[in-house]
């Protein structure tokens, strides 16, 4: 069913006659030189077509497309997808889909084409608000709201692009369903817990052939092992999960196409003897100090017939790389004396097993590691002894029986656990330096009371130094526009001090709303703006060391400068903040803060007449357009590079001014990527950022605002912790590029095959060992390669982006002089880091 009964285009630039009436789409970012609209190809299934065509050569060009109106009674009940056709033309561009709601809001989502005909399903769920929407509070589409659909093109390689499409039209493709599992309401703890999951029928309750994904979450992640989402194949599939925690228990399931969630309950039963096993007596989800000791300690619960004796513990990376393996007594335990350490940085998962034998009987854990065998001792070789201690038998015992390789002997396992720690690297010292690259900004504080603020401030600085951030950013608003009432001093005094008593040095950034009637005057408060940034400059002293103007629009949006009407009002409230900020010291910095790094034409007219005298700094947001995607699909590594060669033109670079990126971030959950992925793109965009020249690459936040990450909006769900402070993998991947990537200065980018490959110089005066970095990767998921590097004589180290280490091969040379290496590469970035001749 079609979701239009007529046609309207718009087009950009059109330097052709359209073959329809047109009126122009407004899009700050189009820069396209040329377009037009013709008649296209008819699809195999005969249906007429339009042929989009644009030459999106220009600096700033992103995208050319058409709108095609939507009346409500043409949507259809249930509506969940957009549909259509299209074929891209010589290989052709990208395709978008824009969506256009009653509250003027456009969403957008994209499709990847192939060759010839596609027919594309986009599920409404992957449609995501702009970042600076005033109404980013609305996680998901209304589809009776929707009253226009725009298809675009997009090319990653910028030049003429062209395609046909077939218009699109809205389609309930997911049928209405439930989940159903067989009844259950209880589960052990510390047990493997397998549900079969079977999506249903609302009325006849007969299995729907659903294929997808269903996305799950508790409260608390701290509690279970819970995988992200579970994949469905034909109607059915398969929840695994791991409690580690008494008591009820809720399990949310999400249905993202009907965005309708749904509550298992469960009460987790204690079934014998309960372990708890922390490092240093930290919480559930820890994170150390790379090399630094770590002291185990034991906690046991429940009723037992023989009292256990030692614990084996297992630490593997997250390749199951096996990076720690101890033997302890409940004993040493139980008195906090023993002690251990993490080697490898990054995500790992710890295994702890709590054993009837005494930790003289146990072997050392070999390679192999042991073999799980069930709970019946015949299942090991006949040649192998099975011994049981007194009082001790399989029908009572929480775990399994463990086969040692190659080794006459069995451990009675009496409980069992697992979890995730995380350990840190030790940030190396240039990054107490002003050149520090890395930062995170902070989530929202404003509606929250001067105590609670603080309190959750606090708790994310202590984050933000566990994993090596040295710069952070906290938003400070300016409401003196129409009323000159006392500010709250005290309030910002103490959450300078907050940073400061952790010795995170802080970016302020100063906000402005603009008037709600433009018209009235673009700038109608200069003087109460630049009379509170004098006083904020005059109590911190050199306390702050940079200030970002950052103008907000009366609907909350922030795409500066324009909320203000006109560039020269920015321009004007820049010149007032730095003459304010000189009076009382010449230390600070002022910065410029941009709406999007491929704004480029906004950034030369802020930069004309010399205007890069007045500031230190520009920063731009590098927020990805398509969140669901990486950030060469996003062409982050393109738009910095251009965006520094318009810096340079405007003699910003020539003056050793800066330019940073003062938010990226991709979201997790649905209509986002993986927690996974999130890790991936974080060490991408950072790289790409410092190739070419951020000073600063700030992450969006830390810290998730949803408890449940399909509750909010994408832009709240792009922390590196979850709601309740639990690390996601990115955490780990900040840490590690945050040690791996100080004082680098970028050298070339190439390719082998389908691996792209930045090559960076480590700076002499670093307190990392000299020599050469790469970083390479493939663009596709799946997509595994080799590639050939000339090493130097001495060490050469290659990890993951997650802190894996990985073997490579020597295939040609002389491994005392030079020498040529071969590296495997895949989806996951690669640090592979040539130490030269060692340390000085």
């Amino acid at each position: 069913m079609r979701a239009f009964p007529f046609l309207i285009l718009a087009i950009f630039a059109c330097s052709h006659p359209p073959l329809f009436a047109a009126d122009l789409v407004q899009c700050r970012d189009a820069g396209v030189t040329q377009s037009q609209v013709t008649t296209g190809e008819k699809s195999p299934g005969g249906e007429p077509s339009i042929r989009l065509s644009a030459n999106l050569s220009g600096p700033n060009a992103q995208w050319a497309g058409v709108v095609l109106p939507v009346s409500a009674p043409s949507i259809p009940a249930g509506a969940d997808s957009i549909i259509l056709q299209a074929r891209p033309i010589d290989g052709g561009p990208s395709l978008d889909v824009g969506i256009t709601d009653a509250d003027g809001d456009t969403w957008v989502a994209n499709a990847p084409l192939q060759p010839g005909w596609n027919t594309v399903s986009i599920p409404l769920v992957n449609f995501a608000l702009p970042w600076d929407s005033p109404r980013r509070d609305k996680p998901f589409i209304t589809p009776g709201r929707i009253t226009s659909l725009s298809p675009r093109i997009r090319r990653g390689a910028i030049g003429d692009a062209s395609l046909d499409v077939v218009a699109p039209r809205l389609a309930d493709v997911v049928p209405d369903f439930t989940i159903k599992w067989a009844p259950i309401t209880t589960c052990a703890l510390q047990r493997k817990t397998i549900i079969d999951l079977e999506t249903v029928a609302t009325t006849s309750g007969l299995t729907v052939p659903y294929n997808g994904d269903i996305f799950v979450d508790v409260l608390d992640r701290a509690t279970i092992n819970l995988p992200e989402r579970v994949t469905f194949a034909a109607g059915r599939g398969r929840l695994e999960f791991f409690p580690r925690a008494p008591g009820p228990l809720t399990i949310f399931f999400f249905d993202p196409a009907n965005q309708r969630e749904q509550p298992l309950n469960i009460d987790v039963e204690q079934r014998g003897l309960r372990v708890e096993f922390l490092f240093d007596h930290k919480g559930p989800s820890p994170v150390y100090l790379v090399n630094d000791l770590a002291h185990p300690s034991i906690k046991l619960e429940g009723e037992i017939t023989s009292a256990p004796l030692s614990c084996h513990v297992e630490v593997r990376d997250h390749n199951k790389r096996l990076v720690l393996s101890r033997n302890f007594s409940v004993a040493e335990l139980s008195a906090f004396t023993g002690k251990t350490a993490f080697s490898t940085p990054g995500e790992l998962t710890a295994e702890v097993r709590v054993l009837a034998d005494p930790i003289a009987d146990l072997p050392r854990a070999p390679d192999p590691l042991p073999e799980p065998v069930g709970f019946t001792p015949s299942a090991l070789t006949t040649t192998t002894a099975t011994f049981l201690p007194d009082g001790v038998t399989t029908a009572f015992v929480a775990g399994s029986l463990l086969k040692f390789e190659q080794l006459p002997t069995t451990a009675t396992v009496l409980a069992y656990d697992t979890f995730t720690v995380w350990a840190v690297p030790v940030s190396p010292r240039e990054n107490i330096l002003y050149g520090a690259p890395f930062g995170i900004a902070a989530g929202p504080t404003a509606g929250l009371s001067a105590g609670d603020a603080l309190g959750v401030i606090n708790k994310r600085n202590y984050w933000h130094r566990r994993i090596g951030s040295f710069w952070g950013r906290e938003l400070f608003s300016f409401d003196g526009l129409t009323t000159t009432g006392e500010y709250d001093w005290a309030r910002f005094e103490d959450i300078v001090s907050a940073y400061r008593n952790v010795k995170i040095r802080l970016s302020a950034q100063l906000a402005m709303t603009a008037p709600a009637d433009r018209q009235s005057s673009p700038y109608p408060a200069s003087e109460l703006f630049r009379a509170w940034v004098s006083e904020i400059a005059r109590r911190m002293d050199t306390r702050i060391t940079t200030y970002e103007i950052l103008p907000v629009a009366a609907d909350g949006s922030t795409s500066a400068p324009r909320p203000f009407g006109s560039l020269e009002a920015y321009r004007q409230i820049l010149r007032d903040a730095q003459e304010a900020v000189r009076q009382s010291s010449p230390i600070p910095r002022i910065a410029a803060s941009l709406p999007e790094i491929s704004d480029l034409p906004c950034a030369t007219a802020l930069l004309a007449g010399d205007f890069s005298e007045v500031l230190d700094i520009v920063g731009a947001r590098a927020w990805p357009r398509r969140p669901s995607e990486n950030p060469a699909a996003n062409n982050l590594d393109y738009m910095c590079k251009n965006f520094l060669e318009t810096l340079r033109t405007q003699n910003m670079i020539r003056r050793g001014k800066e330019w940073w990126i003062t938010e990226t971030g991709w979201p997790t959950g649905p209509g986002g990527i993986s927690e996974l992925d999130q890790a991936n793109y974080l060490v991408r965009a950072y790289t790409a950022g410092i190739f070419h020249g951020a000073t600063k690459v700030f992450w969006n936040t830390l810290q998730d605002d949803s408890r449940l990450p399909w509750r909010g909006p994408l832009a709240s769900r792009t922390g590196l912790m979850d709601s309740n402070f639990r690390p996601k993998p990115s955490l780990g991947a900040y840490a590690f590029l945050d040690f791996m990537m100080t004082h680098l200065d970028g050298r070339e980018i190439t390719r082998q095959g389908p691996a792209t490959i930045y090559s960076f110089e480590i700076r002499q005066h670093s307190t990392k060992w000299p020599g050469t970095l790469h970083l390479a990767w493939t663009e596709k998921r799946g997509e595994e390669t080799t590639v050939t590097l000339p090493m130097t004589a001495g060490a050469v180290l290659a990890q993951d982006f997650l802190g894996g280490q990985h073997d490579f091969e020597t295939v040609s040379g002389d491994p005392g002089t030079t020498r040529t290496c071969l590296f495997g590469v895949s989806y996951e970035p690669l640090y592979i880091w040539d130490m030269g001749l060692g340390p000085r």
